[in-house]
């Protein structure tokens, strides 16, 4: 029913977004540079995403989705799309997951899980319904990165959630990519209790998403989820 609820909320958000028609662009044959995977769910009664807070780099601090660079050797953004949120969200501890099920889980030609994909500026998004696994992962993801050995399961240290309508909103109102800040729901380490807490999201997220959630004119893939933005 939720999965249904969020799918449904997506839908008649983003119906009158306009396309551009011309040849069906495959997803297969674009040069992108990196992917990532946006998850969606039903919390609190509102539709939300989920993000996370980096620990590294000229971005430390700031919020942004599951993803990263192209690594050698990755053919198609599904893999590293998939890796990215492996890695991140440390799935294999916080939910048991391996990457392949992680693979199969957003893989469109699999599963409905995966409700819409963003193309833009090199950079593929996979906005996933995740509503059946957001408990479970909340729960695990402080305890998860206390037992990980490996450095990319620590490039992340916060999780919050974010409402899908006040999401959109900032992006629509804020006129540069730099400095969007916004509140959310940050998930305590310690009580895994969410508390009120205003956010700054990462530059390349509010880049990448922003032609999507302004309702900005589109290219259609081999598949209606498929949106080329230019």
């Amino acid at each position: 029913m939720m999965k249904k609820r969020i799918a449904l909320f997506l839908i008649v958000t983003l119906q009158f977004m306009p396309h551009i028609t011309g040849k069906a662009r495959r997803l297969s044959a674009y040069n992108y540079g990196s992917a990532s995977v946006l998850p969606v769910c039903r919390y609190h009664s509102a539709d939300c995403v989920i993000l996370s807070r980096e620990v590294f780099g000229s971005s430390k601090g700031t919020y942004d989705d599951f993803g990263g660079g192209r690594d050698k050797g990755e053919k198609h953004p599904l893999i590293t799309a998939s890796r990215e949120f492996f890695e991140e969200a440390i799935l294999a501890l916080s939910l048991g997951w391996t990457l392949a099920e992680v693979q199969n889980y957003i893989d469109i030609a699999k599963t409905g899980n995966t409700t819409h994909i963003i193309v833009h500026a090199r950079n593929v998004t996979y906005i996933i319904n995740f509503d059946r696994y957001t408990k479970k992962f909340l729960n695990n993801f402080y305890k998860a990165r206390k037992q990980a050995k490996d450095p990319v399961w620590k490039e992340k240290d916060r999780v919050a959630l974010v409402k899908w309508e006040t999401l959109r909103k900032a992006i629509n109102n804020y006129k540069r990519n730099t400095g969007l800040q916004l509140e959310a729901q940050e998930i305590d380490p310690i009580t895994l209790q969410p508390h009120t807490k205003t956010i700054t999201l990462r530059p390349s997220f509010v880049k990448k998403v922003r032609s999507f959630f302004m309702n900005k004119p589109y290219q259609e893939g081999m598949d209606k989820k498929i949106r080329f933005y230019r």
